[in-house]
């Protein structure tokens, strides 16, 4: 179940803070560099999301 709460917060966490940037800029969506600057801003490791840039939240292929 431990695993089950991980790979949720590794879904949400970034999604969140994604959110978080749309929000402060006012738009309704934004570029994979400023998603990747925003998660930087945060000390969001690619080792916290398991996965590498924001690139692959836009267009994973899992």
């Amino acid at each position: 179940m431990l695993a089950l709460y991980d790979a949720v917060d590794c879904e949400l966490h970034p999604l969140s803070v994604i959110g978080l940037g749309m929000f402060h800029r006012g738009a309704q969506a934004v570029s994979t560099k400023e998603a990747d600057r925003d998660l930087t801003a945060v000390g969001n490791t690619a080792a916290h999301r398991g996965r590498g840039d924001a690139g692959t939240l836009f267009g994973r292929s899992e």
